[in-house]
């Protein structure tokens, strides 16, 4: 029981931690490369960004941290807003995919959904290319039905 109870408030914990102990830096301009894979963001990203955490060996807090400490409560919104429209347009293109391949598709908007609980999914390459796979083999399938444009009503 503790270690589930440890394991479910530790993001949470760290998110609070932050939000009532650093102070943001207010740049709206870098929550881009919040999106993107840390081998690419890293170059733009201040260094040293990471979250304050409450016990160094609990380290998981959130997609939301990094936001926060780049551009405040303002930079939070907007990325939780741009990161669901994101999850939207994947979604689309997820149920777009017929069989097995929608079940692959779905269970990777699942599977990018749940990691936010405890980091950003899109700072990690494997993940971020699971997204572009979803789309781009939604758009083959589409193109090779000779439907890429056409909403398929199942």
């Amino acid at each position: 029981y503790l270690w589930f109870y440890v394991y479910l408030v530790t993001p949470i914990a760290n998110l609070n931690n932050n939000v009532f102990s650093v102070m943001p830096q207010d740049n709206l301009r870098l929550l881009f490369w919040l999106l993107v894979p840390s081998s690419m963001g890293k170059y733009f990203l201040p260094q040293g960004l990471g979250p304050f955490l409450v016990q160094p060996t609990l380290t998981v807090c959130t997609s939301y941290v990094n936001s926060y400490l780049v551009a405040g409560y303002d930079g939070m919104l907007l990325f939780m807003t741009l990161q669901q429209l994101l999850i939207a347009v994947v979604a689309a293109f997820a149920v777009r995919e017929r069989g097995s391949a929608k079940f692959a598709a779905l269970s990777a908007v699942v599977y990018y959904v749940g990691l936010t609980i405890f980091d950003n999914p899109s700072t990690y390459l494997i993940t971020a290319y699971l997204s572009l796979v979803v789309i781009a083999h939604s758009l083959w399938s589409s193109w090779r039905r000779g439907r890429l444009l056409s909403v398929d009503h199942e």
